[in-house]
């Protein structure tokens, strides 16, 4: 019978104040409602994604010289992948910031074949790093503790550490000629990038929540130091873990 009467007695106190609501866990003890239904405030996390990534360039090589023939260059997508952590504040329940650092892995592909010659191919398999720290506007649904839609948008500052990459050339059933390299003087210092997701949230405690949501991270910039446009694309799946502190 008592404690009924104090259940009784806290839940009279919790609904004279909508903001501060008041319960009780199952070993007895109080606890604020509006820490598990408020997002405001500083979330920590980290996240994997992995998709398919390219750095697109011009679609043809030499055709400015009368002495060379013109190469059709064909760019593939090939696997990708990104990790790192984030920080997000929520200003209110459903708008917040957020930024971070992670690393970027993209491995692609450019076919070269001279145009109306097609004894003659030639394959290049770059391997790009990068280091990124995004900084982007987040708008959310519903409240913490319930299953929501988000959605993000802003920029990536991109800083590329390493392009790498190894070739194949064949021409008229020769023997192929192949080797490696690197591009890495002709990297640019840093790229600015566009980054937008939609995705879900899903909570798996009162301070722990799960982010499933496809992205699209389109370069603004130039990836090299050419004359020619180099821009980077990857697009994938992101998923990552958020937790709540109590500031």
């Amino acid at each position: 019978m008592k404690r009924i009467l104090t259940l009784l007695f806290l839940l009279v106190v919790g609904f004279t104040n909508a903001n501060d609501i008041v319960v009780l866990t199952s070993d007895g003890e109080k606890q604020d409602t509006n820490l598990i239904t408020n997002r405001k405030g500083l979330h920590i996390g980290f996240h994997v994604a992995p998709g398919l990534g390219v750095i697109k360039g011009k679609s043809t090589a030499f055709e400015e010289y009368d002495f060379l023939p013109t190469i059709e260059l064909d760019y593939n997508e090939r696997f990708g992948i990104a990790g790192g952590f984030d920080l997000k504040y929520f200003f209110n329940q459903f708008i917040g910031i957020k930024t971070g650092a992670g690393v970027e892995y993209i491995i692609y592909n450019v076919e070269g074949t001279i145009i109306d010659y097609d004894e003659f191919l030639s394959i290049y398999d770059y391997k790009l790093t990068n280091i990124t720290i995004p900084l982007q506007f987040v708008l959310t649904t519903g409240e913490r503790n319930k299953v929501g839609f988000f959605f993000t948008t802003g920029l990536i500052a991109c800083f590329p550490v390493n392009s790498s990459y190894s070739f194949s050339i064949e021409q008229n059933n020769s023997f192929p000629v192949s080797g490696e390299g690197n591009k890495n003087d002709e990297l640019n210092n840093v790229l600015v990038s566009f980054v937008g997701s939609l995705g879900i949230n899903i909570p798996l405690s009162n301070s722990l929540s799960m982010n499933i949501e496809g992205f699209t991270h389109l370069g603004l910039t130039d990836y090299y130091t050419y004359d020619d446009p180099t821009n980077l694309r990857m697009y994938g799946l992101q998923i990552g873990l958020s937790f709540k502190t109590k500031k």
